[in-house]
């Protein structure tokens, strides 16, 4: 149960404000509707608002809650029962992935429109108890938030380490395919980071940032590239690893690549994806990894192209292989002609420069069919081959570099 009693103490809201709000609850009945029309002008500026309130029946009965809890704000009644009920709010909020920082707007609309109620009906001593109450709900509704953020950072962190002990066993590579667009042929691999807790397969997306801020990405980013090159050490497929700045940055991580790769058969199949939204934070760091890996016959690529700084300038001089053009632009070129326009320039300009192109995220035929269109070397997504547990692979390239 949430312990309202410490937050009305801490926002040392009396019986005072009590009776101030309850004498505002007539001005707040008058005022109500225009209070709803100002209301979901705002919240409808949210992306995710036209996501939850997806037609009229749920905004209707949306409607009907947020009138009964403007007019509740009033009633003088702020005990265990209310702040429970905001309690349930949260974690309705929680529930449908409605951001933190949504509902802190929300409150704001309601905080602005009551000021201006007041001053416009000379109420201007009761500024004080609603600012304390519209205080109290945004700690209120916040509560649970910052609670499941914490609860799910320490089982991610927990996780991670996990993963690092038992021999490794928790970091799982998985690998994507990548097709030669003229042949459909398999080309190469993908190599994708997972990791597991208990029978369950983490995406990046989870974990990634959580290990970067707690120094722990590097640890699993040399497991997985260690698994990785085990692998592939004994085969002939050609394959690409991600790589982030922090990797290139990171003493140990260069030392053990320089290690690996000196005695890893054939590097030239090895192809280095680096993001190109982080390729200009260190062009320095990012120019000597890149001589050291060339020295040993791998390739580079530059990833998710199209969605950073798209400098050709910067681009040239790094010499890629290839560009890997970013997902978000390849996903609607079957009906998106601006973004279809954007993919063949891209394209063209690649070629002059004598860089291959890759489309990522082609989900069906008719995106692969634009694809082969533009004229794109090669392409992966979902329509092509699904990741799938590095151990589970059995078909060989035809990339036998």
């Amino acid at each position: 149960m949430y312990n309202f009693q410490l937050l009305l103490h801490n926002y040392a809201f009396n019986e005072n404000d009590v009776r101030i709000l309850k004498e505002l609850s007539p001005l707040a009945r008058t005022n109500v509707d225009d209070f709803l029309i100002l209301f979901y002008k705002r919240i409808f500026t949210f992306e995710h608002a036209s996501h939850f309130l997806s037609n009229d029946t749920i905004i209707q009965r949306h409607r009907r809650k947020i009138r009964a809890w403007f007019l509740r704000l009033f009633n003088g009644i702020y005990d265990e029962a209310y702040f429970e009920m905001l309690h349930r709010i949260s974690q309705t909020h929680v529930r449908i992935a409605l951001p933190n920082h949504y509902v802190n707007a929300a409150l704001h609309v309601v905080r602005s429109f009551l000021r201006e109620m007041l001053i416009s009906h000379q109420r201007i001593d009761a500024l004080k108890s609603v600012d304390k109450l519209i205080d109290m709900h945004i700690d209120a509704l916040s509560g649970i938030y910052n609670a499941t953020e914490q609860t799910d950072i320490l089982k991610t962190i927990k996780t991670i380490h996990q993963s690092l002990h038992k021999e490794g066993k928790g970091v799982i590579p998985y690998v994507q395919p990548i097709f030669n667009t003229r042949t459909l042929q398999l080309d190469k691999y993908e190599c994708l980071m997972r990791i597991k807790d208990v029978n369950e397969i983490i995406l990046p997306f989870k974990f990634i940032e959580i290990a970067q801020k707690t120094g722990l990405y590097c640890d699993l980013s040399r497991l997985m590239m260690s698994k990785v090159l085990d692998f592939f050490s004994e085969r002939e497929e050609a394959f690409n690893i991600n790589l982030s700045f922090e990797d290139v940055n990171e003493y140990m991580t260069k030392d053990f690549l320089e290690k690996r790769l000196s005695t890893f058969t054939r590097p030239s199949r090895i192809t280095f994806e680096i993001l190109e939204s982080q390729s200009f934070d260190n062009t320095k760091a990012l120019e000597e990894f890149i001589v050291m890996v060339r020295s040993y016959g791998c390739q580079i690529a530059i990833d998710d192209f199209g969605t950073g700084f798209s400098n050709f300038d910067h681009i040239l001089s790094l010499s890629p292989n290839s560009l890997k053009i970013d997902g978000s632009l390849i996903k609607d070129i079957d009906h998106n002609t601006m973004h279809y326009d954007i993919v063949e320039n891209i394209h063209h300009l690649a070629h002059k420069l004598g860089i291959a192109t890759v489309a990522e995220y082609v989900h069906s035929k008719a995106v692969l069919q634009k694809v082969q269109a533009i004229g794109i070397d090669y392409a992966q997504g979902f329509y092509l081959g699904i990741p799938q547990e590095i151990g589970t692979i059995t078909c060989k390239t035809s990339n036998s570099n």
